[in-house]
């Protein structure tokens, strides 16, 4: 006996089993899973800290910026080869080692040039002789010049202006006593502001040793050059 399509009874696919119980084991995490879910935990102090680098990221190139235009503005009073590489960092914004390339200097020697020049222009020595120098004695402020804002010896400096290494020492210690003296009486008055403290043995005003510094054919004030030695 045959049987046909129709007399054939089919069977339903039974569906998955689905497990009633509400404490199911949920799915292992994955170490990358609780990587992300530790992150979504700490996301607002990620944050903060994210806002304090670029704060202080945004700080330190505005200070760059200013201390680039600073050295810029300073380099004009350098001899010709210190102010070009200068220049060429700071204005051009070449590498070190391009700019040393082209005055024959290799990396190393032009970076370490370029910090003691960089360190010399932010000075206050440097910044103090350059807004004064227009006021002292032409000798005197060649000296000056020539030890704080070239970075020459005394010695040296005394050779090439033609004086003796006593005169060019006595003018590298008077603008160092004038530079303390400013410095003094700029502490003095921030005190007095902060404190409210009177200094009975204050000075009426900063006495510059340099312009009070006599020549070395004059003799002080109030006194007369002694009697040559007559000969018998």
């Amino acid at each position: 006996m045959f049987h046909t399509s129709s007399d054939r009874s089919v069977s339903p696919i039974a569906p998955p089993a689905i497990d009633p119980s509400p404490h199911a084991e949920p799915p292992a995490r994955t170490g990358a899973s609780r990587r992300r879910r530790a992150a979504r935990v700490h996301q607002p102090s990620d944050f903060l800290a994210r806002r304090r680098r670029r704060q202080q990221q945004a700080r330190r190139h505005a200070e760059g910026r200013e201390l680039a235009d600073l050295y810029v503005e300073r380099a004009a009073a350098l001899p010709s080869r210190d102010r070009q590489l200068v220049l060429a960092v700071y204005e051009r914004g070449m590498y070190i080692k391009d700019a040393g390339a082209e005055q024959g200097l290799s990396p190393a020697i032009a970076g370490r040039r370029l910090a003691r020049l960089t360190a010399r222009m932010k000075s206050p020595t440097f910044a103090m002789v350059l807004s004064r120098r227009d006021e002292w004695p032409r000798e005197v402020a060649r000296l000056a010049t020539r030890i704080f804002l070239h970075g020459v010896s005394a010695r040296e400096s005394a050779d090439l202006e033609g004086v003796t290494y006593f005169r060019a020492r006595k003018v590298q210690l008077a603008v160092l006593l004038l530079l303390n003296q400013r410095r003094v009486q700029r502490d003095r008055e921030q005190i007095r502001r902060d404190m409210e403290i009177r200094f009975d043995d204050e000075p009426a005003e900063v006495r510059d040793p340099i312009l009070d510094t006599p020549s070395p054919n004059t003799p002080p004030t109030g006194q007369s050059r002694p009697p040559r030695p007559t000969s018998r």
